[in-house]
C-alpha cells in the first residue's frame, strides 16, 4: 500500500479553498481564496494579521472564547487580547458569519460559524460549494448584502441541504479531524485528517499551526511541545509513549521505608504485648460473667419496665378518659343549674309583670264599665276626647282675662242652638212631608245628597221644579261603587261612603239626635250654673289647678283605654310565655337529676382507676431503685454488648451481686489498660489513635484484636517486605530504562526533521537544522541513576532519591504527577553553517532568517501530522514577510510550495519584488462595502479584485 501512496495512486487531496468574512474581523464582506499564495498589503491596524489569524477560528474544534489567551492566542503588540476583546472583533453582530470551503475526497462544502450568546459560536457544515450559498450572504447583482441575511435562513437552508449544525468539541473533532475512509456520509466533511484525532493530536496541530504567528521568535515556546506530542504519535502503543510516574517511585520508597520503621518497632514492643495479652485474658473471662449478670439483671427490669408501661398505659388511659368524662359531666351539670335557675328566675318577672298588667286591666275596664256596660270602647273614648277639649277650652278661657264670661256666653249661645236644632227634628218626625229630600220624590237624588252631607236629611224647605230638577240632574253624575262608594262619573270618593235614603230611618236618626241634644243642653246647662257660681266666687288659681287636674286624669284614661287592647294581649302573650317557660324548667330539672345520677357512676370509676394508679406507681419505685444500681455499676464498668444472659429476676440480693462483680472486672480492665498503653507507646497500630485516651472495654476490645491481627501475621509481613523491595526495585529499573529510552527517541526524532530540512539553502546558509536541548535537570537526573545498583535485594540509598525528589518537585505536573516528553525539552533552536566561513551558529544572519526557517519547520511538521495518503492543501501564514531578504524570501516559498502548501503572507508597505515571487496581491483596504451592517466592519476583498503579477509563482 505504501508504494501506491509513493506513486499517488490513493492520494486523498484535502484543500482549504475558500474564508469568508461576513461582518466579522473588520470585514463587511469578503472572500479570501486559500488555495494559492497571497500577499496581503496595508497600514498597521487594518487587519491582515487579525484576517489571517481568524483562520484558527476555524480550523481549531472550539465552541466558545473562553480561555482564549491559552485557545487562540490572538496577539497584538500590547499583548494578547481578552475573550470580550476577541468576541465583540470577530462576532460583533447576529449577522456575523465565518465561512470555510473545503474540498476533499467526498467533494466541496462548507463550514460556516455564527454568533450565540455568553462568548460561544455554533457550526453548520453544508455539503455544497460555496457559490451554491453565496446568495444567502451576498448579491453579486446589487453588490450588496442579502436582504434576508439571518441565522435562522442559514439553518433553514443547511437542513434542506442535509447539512449538519455541530457545537460539542467532542463531535466537531471527531468529524473535522477524524480519517473516516470506509464511510463517505462521515469523511465528507473532513477538514484535515490527523493520524489520530485526539485531543493530543488536536493539541499538536493548534501548537504548529502557531508558529505560523510565532515566526519571529527564534526560540520559540510553541515548539517544544509541538515537537512532543507529535514524537509521541509517532510511538505505537500507550505504553510506549512517556509518561513516567516519578513521583510514584519516591512514594513507593517512602512507604518502604515507613514499613520497616514499623515492622521494627513490632519486635521491640513484643514483650510488652504478651504481658498484655496475658492480662486480657483473666479480664476477658471476668467481663463477660458480668456483662451476663448485668444484661440478665437488666432484661428482668426491662420485662418489668415494659410490663408497667403497658398496664400503666392502658389504665392511665382509662382513667384520663374518666376524668374527662367526670370534667365534662360537671360541666353539663352546672351548665343546667345555670340554665334552670335563669329559667325561674324569667317565669317569676314574667308573673310580676303578668300581675301587674291584669291589676292595670282591671282598673281600665272598671273605669269603661262606668260608661255603660254595653258602651264601645270608641264611644267612650270619643267622649272622653270630647270632654278632655273641653276642659281645654275651659282652661284656656280661665287663663285669658274675662274668659270666664266668654266662655258662659258661648255655652249660653249653644244651649240656644241646641234647642233650635232639637225643635227643628222634633217638627221633621211631626210632618216628614216638609223635608227637602222627601219633597225630591226621588230615593237616588236623596241617596246621593244624604251620601254627600247627613245633614240633608233634617233640611225642610219650599223647592220649585227648577230646582228640583237641577239636583236632579247633578244626582246623576253621581253613582255608587260595588264596594258601596260613593262615585263621580268613573271616579270613586275612597273617603265617602254611599248611603241610601230611608225616611224611616231618618226618623230614627232625628230621634237619637233629640237624645243627645237634650243630654247636651242638661250638660251647657249645668256649665252655665257652673260658671254663674263661679263668677260670684272668682277663685281662679283653685279653678285652673282642679281643671288641670282634670284634664290630666281624663287624658290618662284616655291613653289607659286606648291601650287597653294591646295590654289584654300582652297578658295573653305572658300567660303563654310563662306556661311554656314552666315546661322548660320542669325538662331542665329532670335533666339536672339525670346528670346527678351519671356523675355518682362516673365518679365512681374514676376513684376506682385513681387508686389502681397509686398502686401501680408504688410497684414502679423498686423498678426505679433496680435502675439506679445497675447504672453505678456500669460506671464502674461497662459490659459487652454481645453477651448472652439467662432470664434473671429483680431482687437487691442480684443487683447487691452485679455490683461487686462490676468492681472486680474493673480491677483487671486497669490493669489491661496499663499494659496495652505500654504497647501503644511503641507501636503505631493502624487504625488506632495513639492521642486517644482508652477507657472504655470497647476500646481494650478494639486494640487487642488489632494487636492479635498484627502479631498473628508478623513473620509473613516480614517475609512480604523483601518481596517489595525486590519489586519496587525492578520498578525503578523500568522507569530508568523508559526514561532512557524517550531521550534517544527524542533526538531520533529531530534527526529525521533535520533530514527533511537538509538541502535547504536561505541567502548565504546551509545545512539548516533544529538542536535539542535536554533539560539540565534530567540528563543530572540519568547521570544520578547510572552510578547506583538497583540489581540486589535492598534499598537503594537516600541520595537517589533526593535527587529524584528534586527533578519531581521542579518538573512534575503537581496535579497529574507525570513527566511528558515536553517536560524533558529545555528549547529547541535553530543552527546553520555559514557558506563563506564554514563555521556552525545558532543565531540569525539577519531578521528573517528566523522566520524563514520556522515557515521550514510548519511544513515539514504539517506534513508529518496527517496520514501518508493525503496530501494537504492549506495556507501557511508568514506574517510581517517583508523581513525576509530576497533569497528568503524565494526559498521560503519553494518550501512550502514543495511540501503542496500555499503562503498567506502580510506586510504593511507595497513590495514589487515579494508581489513578483508570490504571485498574487491585494491592497486590503483598497475596497470597501458601501452601506455596512457594523460600523467597524466595512473591508470588502473578493477574488476579482486580486492582482496578478505574470505567470503563477512555481518552486523555481
Amino acid at each position: 500500500m505504501n508504494d501506491l501512496v509513493n506513486e499517488g495512486l490513493l492520494i486523498e487531496e484535502y484543500i482549504l479553498r475558500r474564508m469568508v468574512y461576513v461582518n466579522s474581523a473588520g470585514h463587511g464582506y469578503s472572500e479570501i481564496l486559500l488555495d494559492d499564495h497571497l500577499a496581503m498589503f496595508g497600514e498597521n491596524n487594518v487587519g491582515k494579521t487579525a484576517s489571517l489569524a481568524g483562520t484558527k477560528l476555524l480550523l481549531y474544534p472550539e465552541s466558545n472564547l473562553r480561555n482564549c489567551e491559552i485557545k487562540f492566542r490572538f496577539e497584538g503588540k500590547e499583548g494578547a487580547f481578552t475573550m470580550e476583546e476577541s468576541y465583540q472583533f470577530y462576532f460583533p453582530d447576529p449577522k456575523s458569519f465565518i465561512v470555510l470551503e473545503v474540498q476533499n475526497p467526498e467533494g466541496m462544502f462548507c463550514m460556516v460559524l455564527y454568533k450565540n450568546n455568553n462568548y460561544t459560536y455554533s457550526r453548520l457544515f453544508i455539503p455544497l460549494e460555496y457559490g451554491d450559498l453565496r446568495h444567502l450572504f451576498w448579491s453579486k447583482d446589487n453588490e450588496d448584502f442579502n436582504e434576508n441575511l439571518s441565522i435562522a435562513s442559514i439553518k433553514e437552508f443547511t437542513q434542506a441541504q442535509d447539512g449538519l449544525q455541530v457545537k460539542d468539541e467532542t463531535e466537531l473533532r471527531s468529524l473535522m479531524f477524524g480519517s473516516a475512509r470506509s464511510d463517505s456520509k462521515r469523511n465528507r466533511f473532513c477538514v484535515l485528517p490527523l493520524k489520530e484525532a485526539t485531543l493530543d493530536s488536536v493539541e499538536a496541530f493548534r501548537h504548529i499551526y502557531q508558529l505560523a504567528f510565532d515566526t519571529s521568535n527564534k526560540k520559540t515556546k510553541t515548539l517544544p511541545t509541538a515537537i512532543a506530542t507529535l514524537l509521541e504519535m509517532g510511538r505505537g502503543r500507550d505504553e510506549e509513549k512517556l509518561n513516567s510516574n516519578l513521583t510514584e517511585l519516591n512514594e513507593q520508597y517512602g512507604k518502604l521505608i515507613a514499613k520497616k520503621d514499623y515492622l521494627d518497632s513490632l519486635n521491640n514492643a513484643r514483650p510488652y504485648y504478651e504481658r498484655a495479652f496475658a492480662a486480657y485474658e483473666k479480664f476477658d473471662k471476668a467481663h463477660i460473667i458480668y456483662s451476663q449478670a448485668y444484661q440478665s439483671t437488666k432484661n428482668a427490669i426491662q420485662s418489668a419496665k415494659e410490663s408497667y408501661v403497658a398496664q400503666h398505659s392502658e389504665i392511665k388511659a382509662q382513667y384520663d378518659e374518666q376524668l374527662k368524662a367526670l370534667e365534662k359531666i360537671n360541666d353539663k351539670l352546672e351548665n343546667a343549674n345555670r340554665e334552670n335557675q335563669r329559667l325561674e328566675g324569667r317565669i317569676e318577672e314574667k308573673q310580676v309583670t303578668l300581675k301587674r298588667d291584669k291589676e292595670k286591666s282591671v282598673a281600665v275596664k272598671r273605669k269603661c264599665s262606668s260608661y255603660g256596660e254595653k258602651t264601645d270602647l270608641s264611644n267612650v273614648v270619643n267622649t272622653l276626647k270630647k270632654q278632655a277639649e273641653k276642659l281645654k277650652i275651659e282652661l284656656d278661657q280661665y287663663r285669658e282675662e274675662n274668659g270666664l264670661q266668654t266662655l258662659l256666653k258661648d255655652n249660653i249661645n249653644r244651649r240656644n242652638q241646641c234647642i233650635k236644632n232639637k225643635d227643628k227634628a222634633e217638627a221633621f218626625i211631626n210632618d216628614t212631608s216638609s223635608a227637602f229630600l222627601h219633597k225630591l220624590e226621588d230615593k237616588h237624588s236623596a241617596s246621593i245628597l244624604l251620601s254627600l252631607n247627613s245633614e240633608f236629611s233634617e233640611l225642610t224647605l219650599e223647592i220649585t221644579e227648577n230646582i228640583a230638577s237641577t239636583v236632579k240632574q247633578f244626582a246623576k253624575l253621581f253613582n255608587k261603587t260595588d264596594q258601596e262608594q260613593l262615585k263621580f262619573l268613573d271616579t270613586p270618593f275612597s273617603e265617602t261612603r254611599y248611603v241610601g235614603y230611608s225616611e224611616s230611618e231618618s226618623v230614627e236618626r232625628a230621634k237619637e239626635k233629640i237624645e243627645e241634644l237634650k243630654s247636651e243642653i242638661q250638660a251647657l246647662d249645668n256649665d252655665i250654673s257652673k260658671y254663674n257660681k263661679l263668677l260670684k266666687t272668682k277663685d281662679f288659681d283653685k279653678l285652673i289647678s282642679e281643671t288641670g287636674s282634670e284634664l290630666r286624669t281624663v287624658t290618662k284614661d284616655i291613653d289607659d283605654i286606648n291601650g287597653l287592647p294591646i295590654l289584654i294581649n300582652r297578658i295573653e302573650e305572658l300567660e303563654k310565655n310563662i306556661e311554656s317557660s314552666e315546661g322548660l324548667a320542669k325538662e331542665k330539672s329532670i335533666e339536672v337529676e339525670q346528670l346527678i345520677t351519671q356523675r355518682s357512676d362516673i365518679s365512681s370509676k374514676y376513684n376506682q382507676l385513681n387508686h389502681t394508679l397509686r398502686k401501680l406507681d408504688d410497684e414502679n419505685s423498686l423498678i426505679q431503685h433496680g435502675d439506679r444500681q445497675l447504672e453505678d455499676a456500669f460506671l464502674i464498668c461497662d459490659v459487652l454488648a454481645s453477651s448472652s444472659p439467662e432470664k434473671g429476676s429483680i431482687s437487691q440480693e442480684q443487683l447487691d451481686k452485679v455490683s461487686e462483680q462490676a468492681k472486680n472486672t474493673k480491677q483487671l480492665k486497669d490493669e489491661t489498660l496499663q499494659n496495652l498503653r505500654l504497647v501503644i507507646s511503641q507501636v503505631e497500630i493502624p487504625e488506632v489513635d495513639p492521642h486517644k485516651q482508652l477507657t472504655s472495654s470497647h476500646d481494650i476490645n478494639h486494640v487487642m484484636g488489632h494487636l492479635k491481627d498484627i502479631y498473628t501475621t508478623l513473620e509473613y509481613e516480614l517475609s512480604q517486605y523483601q518481596n517489595e523491595i525486590q519489586s519496587h526495585n525492578r520498578f525503578v529499573s523500568s522507569q530508568l530504562n523508559e526514561l532512557r529510552a524517550s531521550k534517544d527517541f527524542l533526538r531520533n526524532f529531530i534527526n529525521e526533521i533535520n533530514g527533511d530540512l537538509n538541502g535547504q539553502q536561505v541567502s548565504n546558509l546551509s545545512e539548516i537544522k533544529l538542536t535539542l536541548a535536554i533539560h539540565p535537570a534530567f540528563s543530572s537526573l540519568l547521570d544520578t541513576l547510572d552510578k547506583h545498583d538497583i540489581e540486589d535485594a535492598s534499598l537503594l540509598d537516600d541520595s537517589f532519591y533526593d535527587a529524584l525528589a528534586h527533578f519531581v518537585d521542579k518538573f512534575f505536573d503537581k496535579r497529574k504527577k507525570r513527566l511528558k516528553m515536553k517536560d524533558i525539552i529545555e528549547s529547541i533552536s535553530y543552527e546553520y553553517t555559514l557558506k563563506k566561513t564554514g563555521k556552525r551558529v545558532n543565531k540569525s544572519q539577519s531578521g528573517g532568517t528566523s522566520s524563514t526557517i520556522t515557515a521550514f519547520v510548519l511544513s515539514v511538521l504539517l506534513n508529518r501530522i496527517t496520514p501518508s495518503y493525503v496530501k494537504l492543501k492549506m495556507p501557511i501564514i508568514v506574517d510581517e514577510v517583508s523581513t525576509l531578504d530576497f533569497k528568503n524570501t524565494k526559498a521560503t516559498i519553494k518550501q512550502i510550495a514543495d511540501h503542496g502548501f500555499s503562503i498567506f503572507c502580510a506586510t504593511p508597505a507595497y513590495s514589487g519584488y515579494i508581489c513578483s515571487k508570490v504571485g498574487r496581491w491585494i491592497t486590503i483596504d483598497r475596497s470597501t462595502i458601501q452601506r455596512p451592517i457594523v460600523d467597524d466592519c466595512y473591508l470588502n476583498i473578493l477574488p476579482q479584485h486580486i492582482e496578478k503579477f505574470g505567470a503563477k509563482p512555481n518552486a523555481t
